[in-house]
C-alpha cells in the first residue's frame, strides 16, 4: 500500500524528531505509524503492486534460449546478447538472469545447477528451438507434454 500526502503537514515523531511531509510525498511505514487518526485524513491510500511483473513473450523466450546456447551457456554473454537483440525490453537485469538461470537448470551440461525452476514459457522455447541442446534424449519433451 502506498500512502501519499494531500497537504503539507508538520509532524513530531515518537522519538521527538520533527519532520515535514509535503504534498505528493510518499510516506514510509514508520512515518505512517507516527500519524494520529486525524492526521491520517490528510493522506490518500493507493494500492500498488509490490512488483510490476512483465511476463516473457514467446519471442523473448526463444531469443533467451538461442542466446544461451550460442554463448556456450555463459550467463553474462547470453544476457548481453539478449539485450542487444531486445534493446527496448522491459525486463530488468535480475529478471533476465533468472530466466537464464531457468535455462541453466534445464541444461544437461550443468546437472548440479538447479537453483531455478523453469517456467512453462522458458521450457517451451528451449524445447521448440534448441531441442538437440536441451533434450537430446527426448525425455524432457515427453515429460513436458505429459504434464500438459
Amino acid at each position: 500500500m502506498k500512502l501519499t500526502a494531500t497537504k503539507t503537514v508538520a509532524l513530531t515523531g515518537k522519538n521527538g524528531r520533527k519532520f515535514t511531509l509535503t504534498v505528493g510525498k510518499q510516506l514510509t511505514p514508520s512515518q505512517v505509524n507516527n500519524l494520529t487518526p486525524r492526521q491520517l485524513t490528510a493522506y490518500t491510500q493507493e494500492v500498488v503492486s509490490a512488483t510490476k511483473r512483465v511476463p516473457y513473450t514467446e519471442q523473448e523466450a526463444i531469443d533467451l534460449a538461442g542466446c544461451y546456447v550460442a554463448s556456450g551457456s555463459h550467463i553474462t554473454t547470453a544476457r548481453a546478447a539478449f539485450l542487444t537483440l531486445n534493446p527496448e525490453t522491459k525486463h530488468t537485469v535480475a529478471s533476465i538472469n533468472a530466466a537464464l538461470g531457468q535455462l541453466r537448470a534445464l541444461d544437461n551440461n550443468h546437472p548440479n545447477d538447479n537453483k531455478w525452476v523453469a517456467k512453462t514459457t522458458i521450457i517451451s522455447a528451449a524445447l521448440e528451438t534448441q531441442t538437440s541442446y536441451f533434450d537430446p534424449s527426448g525425455e524432457l519433451t515427453d515429460a513436458y507434454h505429459l504434464a500438459g
